[in-house]
């Protein structure tokens, strides 16, 4: 017997940009971080050597996901089954 699933986004949950990502593994669970790390911010006359100069930059977590290992790769299946359909997808902007 099969539920249907209503899915629903609640007002609360916040979209947040992420450009850097980290997965870490131990025997239950595995770790999904989101991190954004913006470059840091140096101005064309001030050259290389203000870039060689920046200690670091930070990496600022903005989300960070459990999943149970056992369901881990039917995760990661479904998120490679994406990425194949939008790589072979067609661009609608090239249709015209």
């Amino acid at each position: 017997m099969s539920i249907p699933i209503e899915w629903s986004i609640g007002e609360d949950v916040k979209t947040v940009f992420s450009n850097h990502m980290l997965i870490q593994a131990d025997r239950d669970e595995v770790y999904l971080s989101f991190f954004d790390m913006p470059p840091p911010i140096v101005f064309q006359n001030e050259g290389v050597e203000a870039i060689k100069e920046i200690p670091k930059v930070t990496a600022r977590c903005v989300a960070r996901i459990a999943i149970s290992a056992s369901r881990f790769p039917s995760f990661a299946k479904v998120i490679q089954r994406r990425l194949e359909i939008d790589t072979n997808a067609t661009d609608p902007r090239e249709e015209q």
